[in-house]
């Protein structure tokens, strides 16, 4: 459905001559670009903003609306492929197509804006994964040279995430014909639920992190900060550019860390492996 505000300012910044009929068709007009793959709705906001028109003061309220928007803004081009097939009942097949490391999906079903968000998503799910698997890894390294006799006990772990941990694991058994998800009990505890277990074994974690301005509180934050947009990433829907910009600046402070960390690891007991399967 055309938003009614959008339209009255679409036709203020043309002139009140110009008709309805002629704004719709123009916005098919964007919808032909885009091999008719985007509602029309959507089509109307590109052409208000090719229009010079703010179109994010109308999606306010409306952040999957918006999201989509800026998606196909900053492309600037259509995200679809045009691949004219054998034509059957007079209709020609428009492929959708995506291209990650040589994996060619195509999805007729999904809009354009959808391929597109998956291709955005593609540089950024990377990001996210490496951070929360370092942080882990962290955290694992560091309990292994505290406590060589072992850690997964609840003196170090706390109850809440433990038990959820080891019923996870104990439920992932059952599917035999799939594979596990680590032999690591640290990687079936949820991201935020690491914070418990940071605040657990201060005494032992500090010393690695002291030379921030807040330490420990330090990356606790940048947990909490980027938990959010892993989760709507985890359920396969796009972050809006915002976010994207927040989890870039994210993972390259942890990044910057990470030197020092391996240096204070690695004194006294010699050196440890960086790798998420020790």
């Amino acid at each position: 459905m055309i938003n009614r505000e959008l339209l009255e300012a679409i036709r203020r910044k043309k002139g009140a001559r110009i008709s309805v009929q002629a704004l719709y068709q123009g916005f098919s007009s964007i919808r032909k670009k885009y091999g008719n793959t985007i509602s029309k709705e959507e089509a109307s906001f590109i052409y208000a903003s090719n229009q010079g028109i703010d179109v994010f003061r109308f999606l306010k309220n409306n952040d999957q609306m918006r999201d989509r928007i800026r998606n196909l803004l900053s492309s600037r081009q259509p995200a679809t492929v045009p691949v004219r097939t054998a034509k059957k009942n007079n209709i020609s097949h428009v492929q959708k197509i995506l291209n990650v490391k040589g994996t060619r999906i195509d999805d007729p079903l999904l809009p354009a804006s959808v391929i597109q968000d998956a291709q955005n998503m593609s540089e950024i799910y990377p990001m996210i994964y490496v951070f929360e698997n370092s942080v882990r890894n962290f955290l694992h390294l560091a309990l292994d040279k505290a406590f060589p006799e072992g850690w997964w006990n609840e003196k170090r772990i706390p109850s809440t995430p433990k038990k959820k941990a080891e019923s996870r694991k104990q439920e992932e058994g059952k599917n035999l014909w799939h594979g596990g998800r680590s032999n690591r009990m640290l990687d079936y505890v949820d991201l935020d639920e690491l914070e418990s277990i940071i605040d657990r074994n201060t005494e032992t974690l500090t010393q690695y992190l002291r030379d921030l301005p807040k330490g420990l509180d330090w990356l606790k934050m940048k947990i909490k900060e980027i938990y959010p947009s892993r989760n709507i990433l985890a359920h396969c829907n796009p972050l809006g550019k915002h976010d994207i910009d927040r989890v870039k600046v994210i993972c390259g402070d942890w990044q910057r860390q990470l030197p020092k960390l391996k240096e204070k690891l690695e004194e006294k007991h010699g050196s440890v492996s960086i790798n998420k399967n020790v």
